[in-house]
């Protein structure tokens, strides 16, 4: 593994995500580098014109967003659901998620939102990162995936509130009984007063590529609610499924290829 790289690119997200001029030294020691070794890579980064530099403070460029226009144009799911999205809020008056699955960190990460239009609302953005285990961005993204990622999820079960599901078992009954409904829910799992409802968005081999959902403070959002709301994410997620056709790119992206649902063989692998 080439550690330079991944010390210019760590450094290159520190960067993004401050979005503001930072120094050397702050830098070196958020990333735990020594200072002349930051200033190196700092320059490297300029002179590649990923940030600009000035008087010792330096910030990330466009050419970072750039890249990511590039990937994200790739996305058809994004382009075909936005109108989709845009429906949904409005009949709903709540926010509405886009997310594809990041299988390597277990993570689901928002490609697309749309804000309610109420006062009191769960706010998001694009490019957050969600706990795949206990929001239903995430749970979503997991249905119709290979037994292993399920396996694999169900031992990092971390607690984010005392809602979170931690018991592998029971997290495995629970995401094979929403396969089956077609839809699965969050109450109070990620955050103690947010609850969220999401479908898999599938593509024509029956795979998992992105998930739909609908978020909001859990107080507007008891079980009659939440099943109305997958009834209107169910209806859109076969309206972009079938707007998409087949989507190579993103199914490349999420390697989603040949995965085989869960079974009862994952629940007694977890017992043994």
């Amino acid at each position: 593994m080439e550690k330079t790289l991944i010390k210019g690119l760590a450094l290159l997200e520190a960067l993004a995500n401050h979005g503001r001029l930072c120094g050397v030294s702050e830098l070196a020691s958020e990333l735990e580098l020594s200072k002349s070794n930051t200033h190196r890579l700092l320059n490297t980064l300029v002179a590649t014109g990923f940030c600009n530099g000035e008087r010792g403070q330096y910030m990330a460029t466009l050419k970072t967003w750039e890249l990511g226009v590039h990937i994200m144009a790739k996305f058809d799911v994004r382009t075909v659901a936005r109108p989709v999205m845009e429906r949904i809020a409005k009949i709903s008056a709540e926010g509405v998620r886009l997310a594809i699955l990041d299988e390597a960190r277990l993570e689901a990460v928002l490609i697309d939102t749309v804000e309610s239009s109420q006062a009191v609302r769960a706010f998001t953005k694009i490019g957050t990162r969600l706990p795949i285990h206990c929001t239903a961005s995430g749970k979503a993204l997991l249905l119709h995936q290979d037994a292993s990622l399920l396996e694999r999820c169900s031992r990092k079960l971390k607690p984010a509130t005392s809602w979170t599901m931690t018991e592998p078992l029971e997290f495995i009954r629970h995401i094979e009984k929403s396969g089956k409904d077609g839809y699965v829910t969050s109450v109070r799992e990620y955050e103690d007063q947010v609850s969220s409802v999401g479908v898999p968005i599938l593509a024509p081999d029956g795979t998992t590529i992105a998930s739909i959902s609908i978020a909001a403070p859990a107080g507007r959002m008891p079980s009659t609610t939440l099943r109305k709301h997958a009834q209107l994410l169910q209806a859109a997620a076969e309206k972009i499924r079938t707007a998409i056709g087949r989507p190579t790119s993103l199914v490349d992206v999420v390697n989603t290829r040949g995965r085989r649902p869960a079974t009862a063989a994952t629940r007694s692998r977890l017992r043994s």
